[in-house]
């Protein structure tokens, strides 16, 4: 159904913003394990929110191997944000390091972060990285 009845028209939509110059981002998070051949067909430049597991069914391997052309932002989910600096910061560390390269990758929240997280446990996140 998906390359049926939505592919036609995200490839018309990314090669309009081509035409105009502009960077196409394709929104589509969650379960996407079954479609990542066909999203990586789409001309876009990249895939936003790229949700992991558990919330999402697709590891960063799983993007990186099986969507080469996109760029993925995102890479988190929101179950994750919840757990410690720590476990967030070694999970997704080993996630990366899963990947075939980690070229195109733009780790985000994908999205939102829940409620409970406040930007001081983000700044966390992101100095633990910023050493690593």
């Amino acid at each position: 159904m998906f390359e049926q009845y939505c592919m036609p028209h995200l490839h018309a939509y990314a090669d309009l913003l081509h035409e105009h110059g502009r960077i196409a981002v394709h929104h589509m998070c969650g379960e996407l394990n079954g479609l990542l051949e066909l999203i990586d067909r789409l001309p876009a430049d990249a895939n936003e929110a790229f949700t992991t597991p558990p919330v999402g069914n697709a590891t960063l391997a799983d993007g990186r191997t099986r969507m080469p052309s996109k760029c993925l932002i995102g890479g988190t989910n929101a179950a994750l944000w919840l757990r410690p600096v720590e476990e967030i910061v070694s999970t997704v560390a080993d996630d990366l390091a899963a990947c075939p390269n980690q070229r195109g990758t733009f780790l985000t929240s994908t999205g939102a972060l829940p409620a409970p997280v406040f930007f001081e446990k983000a700044r966390r996140v992101v100095e633990a990285f910023e050493t690593l």
